[in-house]
């Protein structure tokens, strides 16, 4: 059913049965990791540690005055910012990671009505429970990042443009794109898919509502830093990145649970020909721009083989795409080759998801191993600490008092380092003048390191099973304070103006 613009019209919310289906079975997937306490990603608490900065007085500094644009999520940061009760807890931003989740199941519900309202209702309520269970969904939205926000946003914006609800889809791409950049690609491909399908030129706010977005975001970088984008891009994309691509067919797209199972790819498949035959060509462009999105993000970035939720956690905000498809063949097909077909993408999504649980736990306790522990055994034992060289900037700046400076080697958090790439040597350099007293660093960094200072070994911190790659590695994390910088090393700077 469509307006006289074209525009689907409101079909309603839904039943009360199938919201509450929905918000149950969403939330109960993610209360096994809501009441852990600890993150899966060190990155967590990079945004807390800004939090602490603003609380503090120090604006969005990294250390107390030194402003660092060290994210790329600055919607996620001032939520946690101005979190009603104070500065948040881990419980308190795993649940609202889950309540994000849980909003993101009805919106996809929503989404489905709208592409389809003459579809039975099965098909948002299939399209609510396999988002629901999507393992990396699951995973995101209890991992204290930005993911459910972001998938969110995504789907909020499309609901609304589908409604034809343009002043609401302007500020939700807004929005969207201070949530993750990655939804300027999504909001463009999608204003012109909707212009194409629609001839309304309305649809041309989504791209102009994301662009706003970039603009006052490129604002505060330049204003920061002297750069248009944060200190993460530079450290972690730039360019065209063709070999990325496998990555998200390999560790992204062929792990999906639509895509694993033949019978998923058969129900995908004949939904595809269903909305074709049917002239449902929305659904056709949301799933195209889905992709087109997908693509864009591998295109943007180097990823690396075998890593696992630090990097894929990037394409859940437009994964949803897969679920929709294979919920609008289900609710096409006749009800019986429909449920026979149905019931083992059913299964293996539960089963899926149920490992990425496991593995979920396993990647927090690394994380409370190699961050959380070191940062506790240098705010305890090493009261000399002035300024530590780290890897990982999360817990160690979060943890660690104040008083103490921390320097990230990444990058993430210092615009000098992030635009060394590849230079370690020229990094230490920069850490060197910065007056290094103690080093957290990897096993993998221990030569590089020792060729460096002369360092005396505090404390090591061992994870036998190392869960963010794959497969798990064992991982030594080692505190050291610097004795001094070494003669060839110190020659070295200096012959570069690095002192």
């Amino acid at each position: 059913m469509t307006d006289d613009t074209g525009a689907v019209a409101p079909t309603g919310q839904g039943s009360r049965r199938e919201r509450l289906l929905l918000g149950l079975g969403a939330a109960a997937l993610t209360l096994p990791t809501v009441r852990t306490s600890g993150f899966c990603l060190d990155d967590a608490f990079i945004h807390l540690a800004y939090v602490s900065s603003i609380h503090a007085g120090d604006g969005i500094s990294y250390n107390p005055g030194d402003w660092e644009t060290g994210i790329s999520s600055p919607l996620w940061l001032a939520l946690l910012a101005l979190w009603p009760t104070g500065a948040p807890t881990i419980f308190g931003i795993k649940a609202f990671g889950a309540l994000l989740h849980v909003a993101g199941v009805m919106l996809i519900a929503a989404l489905a009505r709208a592409c389809d309202p003459e579809a039975p209702p099965r098909f948002s309520l299939a399209a609510g429970l396999l988002w629901a269970a999507t393992p990396l969904a699951v995973q995101g939205a209890t991992s204290g990042m930005e993911v459910p926000l972001a998938s969110a946003l995504a789907l909020g914006v499309t609901v609304a443009a589908l409604r034809a609800r343009w002043k609401l889809a302007f500020v939700l791409a807004l929005l969207g794109y201070l949530a993750r950049p990655e939804l300027l690609v999504y909001a463009a491909a999608l204003s012109a898919g909707l212009l194409w399908l629609r001839r309304d030129p309305r649809a041309l706010l989504l791209l102009a509502g994301a662009g706003a977005g970039t603009l006052v975001f490129w604002a505060y970088c330049y204003s920061v830093s002297g750069h248009l984008w944060p200190n993460t891009y530079y450290v972690k994309g730039g360019g065209l990145h063709l070999g990325s691509l496998a990555y998200l067919v390999r560790s992204v797209l062929a792990p999906q649970p639509v895509v694993l199972s033949v019978a998923g790819v058969v129900i995908a498949g004949l939904g595809a020909y269903a909305a074709w035959r049917g002239k449902r060509h929305a659904l056709l462009v949301l799933v195209g721009t889905a992709l087109v999105t997908l693509l864009a993000i591998a295109l943007s970035r180097t990823l690396h083989p075998g890593v696992r939720f630090f990097q894929s956690r990037y394409f859940v905000v437009t994964l949803w795409a897969l679920p929709l498809l294979c919920a609008y063949g289900f609710a096409r097909m006749p009800r019986a080759p429909a449920w026979a077909l149905m019931a083992p993408v059913a299964a293996l999504s539960l089963y899926l998801t149920y490992q990425q649980i496991q593995l979920q736990h396993a990647q927090e306790r690394g994380v409370h191993r190699l961050h959380v522990e070191p940062a506790a055994y240098i705010a305890r034992r090493v009261p000399d600490a002035r300024v530590v060289g780290v890897e990982g900037a999360g817990a160690l700046r979060y943890l660690l008092p104040r008083s103490i400076e921390v320097v990230d080697l990444m990058g993430l958090n210092d615009r000098a380092i992030a635009h060394m790439g590849g230079q370690f040597f020229r990094k230490l350099c920069h850490l060197k003048a910065r007056g290094v007293t103690h080093l957290a660093y990897p096993a993998q960094w221990r030569d590089n390191v020792h060729k460096a200072f002369e360092l005396e070994t505090l404390e090591r911190f061992t994870e036998h099973a190392y869960a963010q790659v794959d497969p798990p590695v064992p991982w030594q994390l080692t505190v050291a304070r610097v004795v001094r910088p070494k003669d060839d090393f110190a020659a070295y700077c200096a012959k570069r103006g690095l002192q």
